[in-house]
C-alpha cells in the first residue's frame, strides 16, 4: 500500500507543476487584429467582384470583334478621329487582358492571405506552443508573425483597392468609347465574301 501511495502523491504534486510550465497567454488583441484584417480582405475582394459584373476578357473579346469587323469591312479613307478612337479602343482591349490576369492573381493572393490569417488566428486561440514546422511560438515569434501577416494583408488590400479603381476607370472609358465605336461598326456595311 505504501508503494502505491508514493507514486500517487508524486503525481498530485507533479501534474500541477507540469501544467504551470505552459502558462496560457492572452492573445486576444492579436486575434482581434487578425480577424479585422481577414474581414477587410474579404470585403475588398467582394468589392472587386462587384466591379467585375462583366469580366474583362469578355469585354476584350467584344472589342476584338468590333475591331475585326472594321478591319474586314471598312473601305476607303478613315477620318483621323475614327482612327484615333479605334486605336484607343484597341489599347482598352490590351488593358482588359492585363486587368483580367491581375484580378485572377489578386484573388489568389487574397485567398492565401485569408488562409494565413486564419491559421495564425487558430494557433493563437488554441495557445499553440509551436508552429507547423515546430518552431517555438515565443512572444517575439508571435509579434513578428502577426506583424508579417498585417504587412502582407495590408499590401494585398492596397493592391485590390488600386486594381478596383483602375478597373472602374477603364470600364467607364470603355463604356464611353463603346457607344461611338458601335455606331461606326453599325454604319459600315458588311462585305460579303464570295
Amino acid at each position: 500500500m505504501k508503494n502505491f501511495l508514493f507514486p500517487c502523491s508524486l503525481l498530485l504534486v507533479l501534474v500541477p507543476a507540469l501544467q504551470s510550465c505552459h502558462v496560457k497567454k492572452d492573445h486576444s488583441a492579436e486575434i482581434r487584429t487578425l480577424d479585422s484584417l481577414s474581414s477587410l480582405v474579404e470585403t475588398k475582394s467582394k468589392a472587386l467582384q462587384m466591379v467585375l459584373s462583366e469580366p474583362p476578357l469578355i469585354i476584350a473579346d467584344s472589342i476584338d470583334a468590333h475591331l475585326k469587323y472594321v478591319q474586314d469591312n471598312f473601305v476607303g479613307s478613315m477620318y483621323t478621329q475614327m482612327a484615333t478612337e479605334l486605336s484607343h479602343y484597341n489599347s482598352l482591349r490590351k488593358n482588359m487582358v492585363y486587368l483580367d490576369a491581375a484580378v485572377i492573381q489578386q484573388q489568389a493572393m487574397a485567398e492565401t492571405s485569408k488562409k494565413q490569417l486564419s491559421g495564425l488566428r487558430q494557433a493563437l486561440s488554441e495557445n499553440a506552443t509551436h508552429d507547423a514546422v515546430h518552431n517555438p511560438m515565443t512572444d517575439q515569434y508571435v509579434q513578428k508573425s502577426v506583424a508579417d501577416e498585417v504587412n502582407r494583408a495590408s499590401a494585398i488590400i492596397g493592391e485590390i483597392d488600386g486594381l478596383t479603381s483602375e478597373l472602374k476607370l477603364i470600364k467607364a472609358d470603355y463604356s464611353k468609347t463603346y457607344g461611338t465605336v458601335k455606331l461606326w461598326v453599325d454604319s459600315i456595311p458588311e462585305i460579303t465574301k464570295k
